[in-house]
């Protein structure tokens, strides 16, 4: 896709532990501003920079907490995005929120879709991945290592087929 920042979330998230001085060298003093008011954070996911609106996204869900309204939006991202860090940033968020929702088959079915795109990049694909697990909030030790992960390979596909068939 054009416009990719190159970045997985893998490496954005967990390279510092201090996400807020890690997003500030990705996006600068913005971040501050975002951290000050959850309206001007969400008018940021419609920002033309990529790490701006995967800045906002970062915000959102880890910050300030989803509503139905930023689901909305980050489903939109996560289908139509052109930058592959918001799109799985995009996942990611869904895939928390939705975790609790009685939304999540519909969500299932998206991100199945996603993983058996073969246009998708492998990091958009990684996170719908990881995204079913999130979903449905299997324990953290049950995750298959995602450094190692290989497409279609290493996808446990009897494991997706089934999550599609849960209520």
């Amino acid at each position: 896709m054009s416009g990719d920042t190159g970045y997985s979330v893998e490496e954005i998230l967990f390279v510092n532990p201090d996400h807020q001085a890690q997003l500030e060298t990705f996006v600068g003093p913005i971040v501050q501003m975002l951290l000050t008011d959850r309206a001007t954070t969400e008018q940021y996911f419609k920002d033309p920079c990529p790490m701006t609106r995967f800045a906002a996204l970062m915000l959102l869900l880890y910050h300030w907490g989803m509503t139905n309204d930023n689901a909305t939006d980050c489903e939109h991202l996560a289908i139509s995005d052109d930058d592959n860090t918001v799109r799985a940033t995009a996942i990611t968020c869904l895939s928390e929120y939705h975790s609790t929702s009685c939304d999540r088959i519909r969500i299932c079915r998206l991100l199945v879709s996603v993983l058996r795109d073969e246009q998708s990049d492998e990091r958009v694909k990684r996170a719908a991945y990881g995204g079913l697990y999130a979903l449905y909030r299997f324990p953290i030790h049950s995750w298959p290592d995602f450094v190692e992960l290989r497409f279609p390979e290493n996808i446990d596909w009897v494991f997706v087929d089934g999550l599609l068939t849960r209520t």
